[in-house]
């Protein structure tokens, strides 16, 4: 009876003083837009980009900077209470940004920190900064043109159309996911800065969890093509040749080891082009040879490109190897080696539509 009786006083004095939730105001945090890390001079700095409302309107909405550094990542986080007067709230972050140093040299590391962080959101976006720090990017002075570098940047990532030559699958899960391939492979895109003024283009290409190259944006557009990604807009052959890419297909085969088969399908729509007779088969065929010659140049030098500088970013291994496992297996200790001399063939075919001119397809 007496154990019984301590047991209901101390159920009772923990009901009492043991609370389920601590409550605070959305006003007692300072809420983190964005993360930079950079490694610079052997030591982490993090940049932090904190919201800040003027006049408690949220259309005043500006950020304020911090940076902290030291030779341990989770130190130099955790460090960043000391360099704010309110705690600082990581689970709104929408951008993380890497400088070029660090994705060349300590990014498995960083990954696997915020991977192990609770607080950071798998759907946050993740960019490389060329040939700059991240600090530098949030440190822009523009502050008229990018209040918030962070909202800034994912507004401009959610407009950037598919042919713009921007590789936009850039969430944080994604790259994790394909940086744990541990194989050549595109990750993020590429921020830049030139003038005061933000450029989001291309997209960085890893070797394992380090920085190798960087894809332009007509590399993007090309793999994009060779992927068969479905790409809408409006593309620029020349100044006098313009059209409305309305679907692609593709498929890549190996004809045999040495012999890599792609073939492409681009359906095209000429809606306004007062240079070209529309209503001439012989010039529809002209248009055809035009697109498809250019298109196959373009696909094969920039493979050729990659296959010099022995970056697989097509796929080509794993293609061999999911397809084609006999010829795999005479090549796999040396792929990439083999990789450099396998013969590109591009064959494509251009459907022109006419429907919006001439009122007819062709």
């Amino acid at each position: 009876m007496r154990m019984k009786n301590s047991l209901l006083i101390l159920c009772f004095l923990l009901t009492i003083f043991c609370s389920g939730c601590i409550y605070k105001e959305i006003e007692d945090y300072a809420i983190a837009a964005g993360i930079g890390v950079d490694y610079e001079n052997n030591k982490y700095q993090i940049t932090l980009e904190i919201l800040m409302e003027e006049s408690g309107k949220t259309t005043d909405q500006k950020s304020s900077i911090i940076t902290v550094e030291d030779e341990n990542l989770s130190v130099a986080m955790n460090d960043l209470k000391y360099y704010y007067p309110l705690e600082v709230f990581l689970n709104h972050c929408v951008m993380i940004i890497f400088g070029e140093k660090l994705a060349q040299e300590k990014l498995k590391e960083t990954i696997s920190y915020f991977v192990s962080n609770p607080h950071i959101r798998s759907s946050v976006y993740t960019m490389v900064a060329k040939e700059k720090t991240a600090k530098e990017i949030f440190e822009l002075k523009n502050k008229d043109a990018y209040p918030i570098i962070s909202l800034s940047l994912l507004e401009s990532i959610n407009k950037v159309p598919t042919i713009a030559g921007v590789w936009a699958i850039d969430r944080f899960h994604h790259s994790v996911n394909m940086l744990l391939m541990d194989k050549i492979s595109l990750v993020m895109p590429i921020v830049t800065l030139e003038e005061d003024k933000l450029y989001i283009d291309g997209g960085a290409i890893f070797d394992g969890y380090k920085l190798a190259a960087y894809a332009d944006a007509l590399d993007i557009i090309v793999l994009q093509l060779i992927w068969g990604f479905d790409i809408k807009g409006t593309a620029h052959l020349s100044d006098e040749l313009t059209f409305e890419i309305e679907r692609i297909s593709s498929d890549l085969k190996y004809e045999n080891i040495n012999k890599l088969n792609v073939d492409i399908g681009i359906d095209v729509n000429f809606m306004d082009n007062t240079n070209i007779d529309l209503e001439s088969a012989e010039a529809i065929r002209k248009l055809q040879l035009k697109i498809k010659t250019e298109i196959e140049k373009v696909v094969i030098d920039t493979i050729k490109k990659y296959q010099s500088d022995g970056l697989d970013v097509i796929g080509c291994e794993f293609l061999m190897y999911r397809k084609n496992g006999s010829f795999y297996r005479k090549v796999e200790d040396n792929f990439l080696e083999h990789f450099k001399n396998i013969e590109i063939v591009c064959n494509t075919n251009v459907n022109i539509r006419t429907s919006g001119v001439t009122g007819r397809g062709m």
